[in-house]
């Protein structure tokens, strides 16, 4: 079995004209907010993994969301990630857009998001497209600072083309997000 995972850099362009057109889309949509936010994957921050990976391990997200319009109970938002982590077997890197629909108004205090991801990793020299979904639990300390739990499955090609695995990795975060413009 062929996998064609691995991007051309004739498809790695495509995809970058792809996240420039969502970013300018989302700006040009106009939003309201703008959110910077700062995670550490959980597992490798506290107790690592059994591949090698020792408690303290980076692996730190840098996620900008750029929210819509406020309705009733919820926004949409578009969240731009950045993700580097320095693992045993090669550092990895992945760019990813989500488009999230963020329930603010049901409870208190509280935001649940949702929403697919698309995007492109890097490890290994190679690049690789990749795809899964995302889900966001935030706990509001100001109006402008909250705290949140990240939970991500993603379709991780370079771990199919590496070992012949599934590909499919879970990946759980906390982190701290800040409204640097807020409307």
């Amino acid at each position: 079995m062929k996998i064609i995972d691995k991007l051309t850099k004739k498809q790695r362009l495509i995809w970058i004209v792809l996240f420039i057109f969502i970013i300018t889309m989302a700006k040009c949509l106009g939003q309201n907010n703008i959110s910077i936010g700062i995670f550490q994957d959980a597992k490798l921050a506290t107790i690592g993994d059994d591949i090698g990976n020792n408690a303290f391990t980076l692996d730190a997200k840098i996620s900008i969301a750029l929210q819509g319009q406020q309705f009733k109970n919820y926004f949409f938002s578009v969240n731009i990630e950045y993700e580097y982590a320095k693992i045993k077997g090669g550092d990895y890197s992945s760019a990813l857009i989500t488009p999230n629909w963020t329930f603010n108004k049901i409870i208190n205090k509280l935001e649940f998001s949702g929403g697919p991801l698309v995007g492109i990793l890097y490890r290994w020299n190679e690049s690789y497209g990749t795809y899964g979904t995302s889900f966001k639990f935030s706990y509001k300390i100001t109006p402008r600072l909250k705290i949140s739990i990240l939970g991500q499955s993603i379709y991780r090609a370079d771990l199919r083309w590496r070992w012949n695995t599934k590909g499919l990795s879970y990946n759980g975060y906390f982190g701290i997000e800040y409204k640097i413009i807020k409307q």
